[in-house]
């Protein structure tokens, strides 16, 4: 044993230093510093003999004469019970690296205690390092800046950059502090940096006030590319904000490709299978998906792979989908994306979700709500959407509530149940907007009015073509259509055209096979009700094939109806 006189070599790339035990491995920290020395692993090294080991550091300067900036070979041995208990910042068997190399490293067992920057490998890498094939296992308790692998990577601009491959992270991540934030899985924040086939098996359980950015690989991260990696565990921040399966928080154009989530997350808001906050001047994420999978928030915007997007400057969300199921106390949740905002043409192409989706108000099966989206790829959402409050509701199978979107070529498939506001398609469609080619098939239920097929209530200039729904509509309430529910009175002339309804229709009173409500200024043309039963509950009601409201009522212009059609009065009847 060398006992801190390492083995043998001189230092060198060709002769390196052969790191034998605990105390060679201490020896390092002799050479910060030194852009040009290089050390091997020669064998498996039990650290449980240094108590409390120090990270490799200058205490805690931060100068590249007290960082490590050589090169650490682990090759392929291990390093074994790896304990550090330090109450500073800049925590890890690497305090911080800058210019370094670390490669083929193992540590198990290991358990690292500090303040930000706490890594079980490295506290802070800051520009300029090359971490590869290098794998932990253990336990992190950090206040800020804390992660599995790497507590922070700081590379302050684009002019250098970090680059991780091969490399993973297993264990758990905890916090004595009252508001932990910046905390991730592989790596808690991240900014110009390269990480290619990495993975994070978690356990992140911060049950106290955890504040914000925590992610099952990633708390917060801009300006980076992430590649082929995956998170997989569980993830509890019940009073936290900004937290997803994969990543808690993105913005600045960060990329995120090939990349997979499978991890159970419970917090506040803001709250995604995938991410939690897509954030400003966004980035790219591409075939990435968040699976098998609960996401529950406590308070309001979930998403089975996004919480929130704000896409005010170029996003791209391609070929992504989720299958997780959604549970939020409050508003907003989507088996997609809780709330997308300014997502214009391009910004989201075939995406789709799978999950149920339950929540106080505003939940869809791919969206809870939008506003100023454009999708005109194929998008769709098969699970069930659902809202619990007891005044209104706003469910729809593919939107809860739209704003000034318009949608080609999309469907949902899923059942909708709501007090008030829900279509198989969308249950509330607002100011400017379209659907071309659009349809849905789920049976649609409210105990309240404004219940369609496809549409529950429209309160916009509608255009909507070569549109269908074969959804079965049951409401307890007024203004129920086999194609839209109830409508807004307009200022301006609107136009429905060649689609059809064809599910049985059931409702109090203005029911009918297309439009509950048809009102003024609305032409409807080319249409067809092929519905075979339209049922209403109240003695003397409106009910019609085409458009139930019979005082307020637009233009109907070829549209047709079956000569076998019924119209029943019963209340247990569908």
């Amino acid at each position: 044993m060398a006992n801190g006189s390492f083995g043998g070599g001189d230092g060198t790339a060709s002769n390196p230093y052969l790191v034998e035990d605990a105390y060679d491995l201490d020896a390092i920290r002799n050479y910060l510093g030194d852009t040009s020395v290089h050390f091997k692993q020669v064998a498996d090294i039990d650290m449980s003999v240094i108590t409390d080991f120090l990270p490799i550091q200058d205490g805690t300067s931060t100068s590249n004469s007290g960082v490590f900036r050589g090169t650490y070979d682990g090759n392929g041995f291990s390093i074994l019970n790896l304990s550090i208990n330090q109450q500073r910042n800049y925590v890890g068997l690497f305090g911080i690296i800058s210019g370094a190399t670390l490669k083929n490293i193992t540590i198990t067992n290991s358990s690292i205690t500090g303040q930000e920057y706490v890594g079980i490998l490295i506290g802070q890498a800051r520009g300029d390092n090359q971490i590869e094939n290098c794998h932990v296992q253990g336990t992190v308790s950090a206040v800020g800046y804390g992660g599995l692998f790497t507590g922070a990577d700081y590379v302050r601009s684009g002019s250098s950059s970090d680059n991780y491959s091969n490399c993973s992270a297993n264990g758990t991540i905890t916090s004595t502090d009252s508001s932990p934030d910046y905390i991730g899985g592989f790596i808690g924040y991240c900014r110009h940096s390269f990480i290619d086939d990495c993975h994070a098996i978690i356990n992140i359980d911060l049950e106290a006030n955890a504040y914000r950015y925590i992610g099952g690989f990633v708390g917060y991260f801009e300006n980076t590319e992430i590649t082929n990696s995956t998170a997989t565990g569980t993830l509890n921040a019940p009073k936290a904000d900004n937290v997803g399966g994969f990543c808690g928080y993105l913005r600045y154009e960060a990329k995120i490709m090939n990349c997979r989530a499978e991890v159970d997350v419970t917090a506040d808001q803001y709250i995604g299978g995938f991410v939690g906050y897509f954030g400003s001047r966004g980035g790219v994420l591409e075939n990435c998906s968040s699976e098998n999978a609960m996401v529950i928030s406590n308070n309001s915007y979930a998403g089975g792979f996004v919480g929130r997007i704000y896409g005010t400057y170029p996003t791209y969300f391609r070929n992504c989908h989720s299958s997780c199921d959604v549970q939020c106390t409050g508003d907003y949740a989507g088996g997609f994306a809780g709330r997308i905002e300014d997502a214009e043409e391009g910004f989201i192409e075939h995406c789709y979700a799978t999950g149920n989706v339950v929540c106080s108000r505003r939940a869809g099966g791919f969206a809870g709500s939008s506003s100023g989206l454009v999708i005109t790829t194929p998008c769709f959402a098969t699970g069930n959407a659902e809202t619990t409050n007891s005044v209104t509701g706003l469910a729809g199978g593919f939107i809860g509530q739209a704003y000034d979107t318009k949608l080609e070529y999309c469907y949902a498939k899923g059942n909708v149940t709501s007090r008030t506001e829900a279509g198989g398609f969308i249950g509330e469609l607002v100011d400017d907007s379209y659907l071309k080619k659009c349809y849905s098939t789920g049976t649609v239920t409210t105990t309240g009015n404004n219940c369609g097929g496809l549409i529950g209530y429209l309160n916009s200039v509608p255009l909507i073509e070569d549109c269908y729904s074969t959804s079965q509509v049951i409401s307890e309430g007024n203004r129920a259509g086999g194609l839209v529910g109830g409508m807004y009175y307009y200022s301006a002339n609107g136009l429905i055209q060649r689609c059809y309804g064809s599910g049985d229709v059931r409702g109090y009173d203005d029911v009918a096979g297309l439009f509950g409500v048809l009102t003024e200024r609305v032409t409807a043309k080319d249409c067809f009700a092929l519905n075979k039963n339209v049922v209403y509950t109240r003695l003397n009601a409106d009910h019609a094939d085409i458009a139930g409201d019979q005082n307020d009522i637009g233009t109907i212009e070829n549209c047709y109806s079956l000569d076998s059609m019924n119209f029943v009065f019963g209340i247990n009847i569908l």
